[in-house]
């Protein structure tokens, strides 16, 4: 498993980030890949990519949009 891969037992053993992508002409108009997330295990130094195959992660959710809602 991708947990195996980074050398933990549980999620809660690692920092997890999104990938955010803000379009340079609307910046209002940004979106975060939760489908996508990357964990690092921080008392190894290594990280990598995974991808959710839960369909409420989706690639382009507007951050905005989510604060406002």
């Amino acid at each position: 498993s991708e947990l195996d891969q980074l050398g933990v037992k549980d999620l809660s053993e690692c920092s997890v980030y999104t990938i955010v992508t803000i379009p340079k002409d609307h910046p209002e108009k940004m979106t975060a890949n939760l489908q996508g997330p990357v964990l690092i295990n921080p008392h190894k130094m290594i990280g990598r990519q995974v991808i959710s195959n839960d369909n409420r992660h989706l690639v382009r959710v507007p951050i905005l949009e989510q604060m406002e809602g």
